[in-house]
């Protein structure tokens, strides 16, 4: 997991660094920004930086009250953890931002648990993200006809242009661009989403899991049962793709403008 920085809202000052050891066992990577102790100190901190959007380890009881009046004098937007000795606190607990619920003394296998919850919810807001950026790119560029898409390679994006995509194949997970110069991606979004934007007259819909450039069709050919066959070119010269006959006629139609 990439560094992730995190909060401790705690008043036992052995019970919060023990926490942090644990963090720190459990996930190295992770970055204690600071230690708060009160209801005013967070209150404080809140209010100082309202974009922070750290992971907080939050205690319910602390010594100038319970943790649930910062909610009340500042927004928090955090996510949270909830670190009590106490379970009478959890349905009001889970109205405020919380991932989980955590009963002292906090086992590492709970810890653990409640860290791969947010790791997870935080992986899904990132790929969201990541396709909406996406999306954007390429509704964009047909607006000032550049058509290109952005996709994801390792931490940073690549601009492909339309004319660069060969085809688009879907299995059960992923969804693949392969690229004329024999490139693989991964992007962030459905078939049936890039049929919507990618331009009509060079891409098609061939299957259900499917869509390629009319440029990378080396021939059509009559198959059994009313079906056609479709053969590549380079670099997807190993592949073949049958048309249902109910698309026949549509793929037929597309192919022969």
């Amino acid at each position: 997991m990439n560094m992730m920085n995190y909060i401790i809202i705690e008043d036992e000052q052995f019970g919060a660094r023990m926490l942090a050891e644990a963090i720190g066992r459990l996930r190295p990577s992770y970055r204690l920004l600071c230690i708060l102790g009160t209801v005013r100190e967070s209150v404080d901190y809140f209010r100082r930086h309202p974009d922070d959007d750290s992971l907080v380890f939050m205690d319910v009881e602390l010594s100038d009250g319970q943790c649930f009046e910062i909610f009340n004098q500042c927004r928090v937007g955090n996510p949270i953890i909830f670190t009590t000795s106490h379970d009478e606190w959890a349905i009001r607990a889970f109205r405020v931002n919380s991932i989980d619920y955590l009963l002292k003394p906090i086992e590492d296998g709970d810890l653990l648990r409640a860290v791969e919850k947010h790791e997870y919810q935080v992986g899904v807001a990132e790929a969201n993200v990541r396709r909406y950026v996406s999306l954007l790119a390429v509704v964009g560029s047909r607006r000032t006809s550049q058509n290109r898409l952005l996709v994801s390679c390792g931490n940073r994006y690549v601009a492909v242009e339309v004319e660069e995509m060969a085809l688009f194949d879907a299995d059960d997970k992923y969804v693949t661009l392969h690229t004329f110069s024999g490139q693989e991606y991964l992007v962030d979004y459905k078939l049936k989403e890039l049929v919507e934007l990618l331009p009509p007259e060079l891409f098609h819909r061939v299957s259900r899991s499917c869509i390629v450039n009319r440029n990378v069709i080396r021939e059509v050919r009559k198959f059994d049962q009313g079906r056609l066959k479709i053969r590549f070119r380079s670099p997807c010269q190993e592949r073949e793709e049958l048309v249902s006959a109910s698309q026949r006629d549509s793929f037929l139609e597309w192919f022969g403008r």
